[in-house]
């Protein structure tokens, strides 16, 4: 069974969020608070709980963007490494 690949601009629960990204969805919500995974906040719902929803086009754009920024940072530290 494969993870369904929704369209770029539609709105993800975090479960669905979690999915599309293969990780948890306790990882994507602490990915918002501490790597900055862009999300939309909806509303409050009851409680004070906050309802969040992620474009999936978004999601794929962050993680291109740590993966870029993780390879730099490695070629950086191998070319210290080597000399």
């Amino acid at each position: 069974m494969g993870v369904k690949h929704e369209a770029p601009d539609s709105l993800l629960s975090p479960a669905e969020a979690a999915a599309h990204l293969r990780i948890s969805r306790s990882t994507v919500l602490a990915l918002i608070q501490r790597e900055g995974l862009p999300c939309l906040v909806l509303s409050s719902g009851p409680g004070g709980r906050r309802i969040v929803r992620f474009r999936a086009g978004e999601l794929d754009a962050w993680l291109e963007g740590r993966r870029a920024r993780q390879l730099a940072d490695w070629s950086r530290y191998s070319r210290k490494v080597a000399t």
